[in-house]
């Protein structure tokens, strides 16, 4: 191979590294967090339901509990009712929102406050309606709060401008071979 196409190899395989698409860096997981012994127990006329689940964000410790009770609203029986920035007595560290999807599920985040961390969890109103608790779940762990789309969008910007100055370098190249 001459030195003037290996230079012409290696300059198009770094453009297309450049190019290539890739997932914007995520910072590691810290842990997988566990929601344990999750139960809502709701009236008979269900106007208010008990929401009640213990957090394990470390086998190694012992989980926290958290319970609070909802009351319906617009129209909507409590377990269909979406509520948002409740905090956990005893346990203040924790912000919790949920959300019911008419699919038949309940969506919870619970938010560290202290640790700026937030997972995700959802359950199907059938595993729910006895009272009796459901299967534990594992959720992955994410910074909080997330990055805002500006700078996600500033950084496809400057991948862009380094894209176009790998190219125009290329051009250079190429016309200096030929």
């Amino acid at each position: 191979m001459s030195f003037k196409t290996a230079i012409v190899v290696l300059a198009t395989l770094a453009v297309r590294a450049l190019t290539a698409p890739t997932e914007p860096a995520q910072p590691p997981n810290l842990e997988d967090w566990t929601l344990l012994n999750f139960r809502r127990t709701c009236a008979a006329d269900q106007s208010r339901c008990s929401y009640a689940f213990l957090i394990s964000e470390d086998v190694a410790k012992v989980p926290k509990y958290c319970n609070f009770d909802i009351d319906a609203a617009g129209g909507l029986p409590a377990y269909q009712t979406d509520f948002s920035s409740l905090k956990c007595p005893g346990v203040p560290e924790y912000t919790i929102n949920g959300g019911w999807d008419e699919q038949g599920f309940i969506t919870l985040t619970v938010i560290n406050d202290l640790r700026k961390l937030l997972s995700f969890f959802a359950f199907r109103d059938d595993e729910l309606w006895a009272g009796e608790a459901a299967t534990p779940q594992q959720s992955k762990v994410f910074d909080y709060p997330f990055s805002a789309k500006r700078e996600v969008m500033a950084s496809q910007e400057e991948m862009r401008e380094i894209v176009e100055e790998v190219r125009a370098r290329e051009n250079i190249l190429f016309h200096l071979i030929q």
